[in-house]
């Protein structure tokens, strides 16, 4: 088979036709035009008849094809007596054989018609990819979407051409085999997913394959149809990287009793691979005390209800206890009940270290209040014995100005109290013993040791009397003076 270009390049210019017309009257690319024409490829026989076709001329003139000779198989030989007794009959007779012939055809015609008419909107209004081939494997029609896959017009005639005229070798040896196949035993093929021939491996489908059967049941040719699930095949492999990937375990268990589904994170989160666990009844991995809770919340998710922040625990392979918070949502008529779970075993540890913690807490409070109580109680015994000794009681700085006096040591030194504070003690002492009592001070301060002496003090209204000291250090260097009255002892001495 030769296709003769320099003839065709010069008919398509004496009739005035561009190579790009030429190109989208066959529904074709400009390229591939131009490859013919450079003979950097060689058309199908199917095409070059089509070229002749297009430029209304006989295939001859552009190769070393036959014109197509349209040649009738029925053979007229045994209908010659039928011929000749309508020829010879009646000619009324005739007339009304004829009339009724002509309106039989007429019938047929309509029919033929108003199939065709509902084939047309078929094939223009299918979204799948639909074809039909007869029993030599060559394409009778397809639909529109068929057409769009390959980039082809929708008015192009795929009438008489095989897979290898549209398809890469690899596909169109693939999908041949099969129609061969199922022309072959006429078992159908159905549902089988795979790449849409000629979509260059980006479209994914479901094809069906059937063989077309006559009235006596034998195989006239084939019917084969692509449905496009390219994109519910992106939002599942969409969805199960989400499944899969997600930490969280999610799962799908059937109302009777057993997984049906999980996913990764359950061999994380319990230890057991997924065989293990689609293997046993559920109620083996949940905890025994929480059997009668999970029973009843699986009850309410049968009657068509959710169930959100469900909590239960599940035994680790290892033996350790986990806890789960879940929300699941029925699907009744499928008897399945899809479900995510949140490990939140860290967050109960956190929670039961923090309840420990305020038990402790509680428990540290209710000691601390019992010792506020009991200072309390010393503090007013203290005040009730510094206020109401018989003792004259002064607090004095390391500088030896009084800080606070009790009401006996204001009596004994007749100043009020109040007018005591930030007044030197040394005021109130005999000078003649105030060196006394400064050496005293001097080693308090030093040694820390309790100091006494016996002075001679001065009363705020001039008269002296004997008074017996005792010290004491006290805080951040200050220190206690006790002053006791021993005028009438000494008298008696």
């Amino acid at each position: 088979m030769e296709l003769h270009i320099e003839k065709l390049k010069v008919i398509r210019k004496r009739k005035k036709i561009t190579a790009e017309e030429l190109a989208k009257k066959m529904g074709i690319s400009r390229v591939t035009v131009g490859a013919w024409e450079n003979a950097k490829r060689v058309p199908s026989e199917a095409k070059i008849r089509m070229l002749a076709k297009v430029l209304d001329i006989h295939v001859s003139e552009i190769s070393d094809l036959v014109p197509d000779k349209t040649i009738s198989k029925i053979n007229l030989a045994p209908l010659g007596s039928s011929i000749s007794s309508i020829l010879s009959g009646n000619k009324e007779k005739i007339i009304n054989r004829q009339t009724n012939l002509v309106s039989g055809i007429m019938a047929m015609i309509k029919e033929l018609s108003d199939a065709k008419l509902v084939l047309g909107a078929m094939l223009s209004s299918l979204p799948s990819l639909f074809y039909i081939k007869g029993s030599d494997l060559k394409y009778i029609t397809a639909s529109e979407a068929f057409l769009k896959n390959l980039s082809l017009n929708k008015n192009y005639d795929i009438m008489g051409n095989t897979d290898y005229d549209f398809f890469p070798t690899n596909e169109a040896k693939i999908n041949s085999e099969m129609d061969k196949q199922v022309l072959a035993d006429g078992n159908s093929i159905l549902d089988k997913e795979g790449y849409i021939p000629g979509s260059r491996k980006t479209k994914w489908g479901i094809m069906s394959k059937i063989p077309i059967l006559d009235y006596e049941g034998k195989i006239e040719g084939i019917v084969g149809y692509f449905r496009d699930i390219t994109e519910h095949r992106k939002a599942e492999e969409k969805y199960d990287r989400l499944v899969n990937m997600s930490s969280s375990p999610i799962c799908v268990a059937g109302m009777d009793g057993y997984f049906k589904f999980v996913n990764p994170a359950w061999e994380r989160v319990l230890g057991y691979t997924s065989e293990e666990l689609l293997a046993k009844p559920l109620l083996r991995f949940i905890h025994p005390d929480d059997h009668a809770r999970n029973n009843a919340e699986t009850a309410r998710l049968a009657a068509g209800n959710l169930s959100v922040e469900f909590e239960n625990r599940y035994i680790h392979k290892d033996g350790s206890v986990r806890y789960f918070l879940w929300n699941s949502a029925p699907i009744p008529n499928e008897k399945l009940i899809y479900c995510i779970a949140r490990d939140i075993t860290e967050r109960k540890q956190i929670e039961e270290t923090l309840r420990v913690h305020q038990v402790e807490l509680e428990m540290q409070n209710e000691e601390l209040h019992r010792a506020h109580a009991e200072l309390d109680i010393l503090r007013e015994r203290y005040f009730n014995f510094y206020e109401s000794a018989p003792v004259g009681f002064c607090t004095l700085s390391k500088d030896g100005l009084i800080q606070e006096a009790n009401i006996t040591a204001a009596i004994m030194l007749g100043v009020d109290r109040s007018k005591l504070v930030k007044r030197s003690l040394t005021r109130f002492i005999q000078k003649a013993d105030q060196d006394q009592y400064l050496f005293k001070r001097k080693m308090l301060l030093e040694t820390g040791k309790q100091q006494i002496c016996d002075m001679r003090m001065l009363h705020a209204d001039g008269f002296l009397f004997r008074a017996y000291l005792q010290t004491a250090a006290s805080q951040n260097g200050a220190f206690m003076i006790a002053l006791s009255d021993i005028t009438g002892l000494k008298q008696l001495e």
